[in-house]
């Protein structure tokens, strides 16, 4: 069975926040994605969040896509408006034989890809 992968596509606006249902003649609505951008997402539903809904959905996928996605998002090189600010090393923590534990790091190519955290830095 093939996949049919939607990309680029925008779809009306139903008239009113698709989270809190304020209507679109009572607040002002912004562009929304279906999925975060940060994780490939490009399919938006015009005039679909009013800007209360939009800084939490914002504040979330910050944390999602940074200190929970963001070594593996940096590993598989995932879509970003900031290429330049991709990480190309990340650090870890590793004892050997036993012996002191001490910060080491590797190109991020290198590092296993772990969803738990950014690698160097935990959730915030």
């Amino acid at each position: 069975m093939a996949l049919d992968i939607l990309t680029h596509e925008r779809y009306p606006t139903y008239g009113e926040c698709i989270y809190c249902g304020v209507s679109a003649s009572k607040a002002k609505l912004d562009d929304e994605h279906v999925v975060p951008y940060a994780l490939g997402g490009n399919i938006i539903i015009t005039d679909a969040s009013c800007k209360a809904c939009a800084v939490e959905t914002s504040r979330v996928e910050r944390v999602l896509c940074k200190a929970v996605l963001g070594g593996l998002r940096d590993s598989v090189g995932e879509q970003t408006r900031r290429p330049k600010q991709r990480a190309t090393n990340g650090s870890f923590v590793a004892s050997i034989n036993h012996g002191p534990r001490r910060t080491l790091t590797a190109p991020i190519s290198d590092l296993p890809l772990l969803p738990q955290c950014r690698y160097g830095a935990g959730p915030a």
